[in-house]
């Protein structure tokens, strides 16, 4: 869809919000990305029906949640985040 939607912008001209698609299509494969480490994604669908997840959460806690709130991976997605409000502090911090 990314690449049906940069052609129509590219074909009608538009080609300051190609940006936009371009950063759309990174964050939904930074998000696939990430959900590969502790969540399958079948990356190859439909051409093999081959699951990647590279680390198993085990089922410890009645809530689901739970089980991924309080695995080791759910620092990386809060590393992300500290990391996005960095940038965006030091981007506030130049416009001003």
């Amino acid at each position: 869809m990314a690449v049906i939607a940069w052609g129509i912008l590219h074909c009608m001209g538009k080609k300051n919000y190609l940006i936009f698609v371009g950063v759309a299509f990174a964050n939904l494969m930074l998000h696939m990305l990430l959900d590969s480490i502790a969540a399958g994604i079948d990356w190859l669908y439909p051409l093999a029906d081959i699951e990647v997840n590279l680390v198993k959460v085990p089922a410890r806690y009645d809530w689901w949640v739970w089980n991924f709130f309080l695995h080791w991976t759910f620092s990386l997605e809060i590393l992300i985040i500290i990391a996005a409000l960095i940038v965006w502090k030091r981007a506030c911090k130049k416009t001003s």
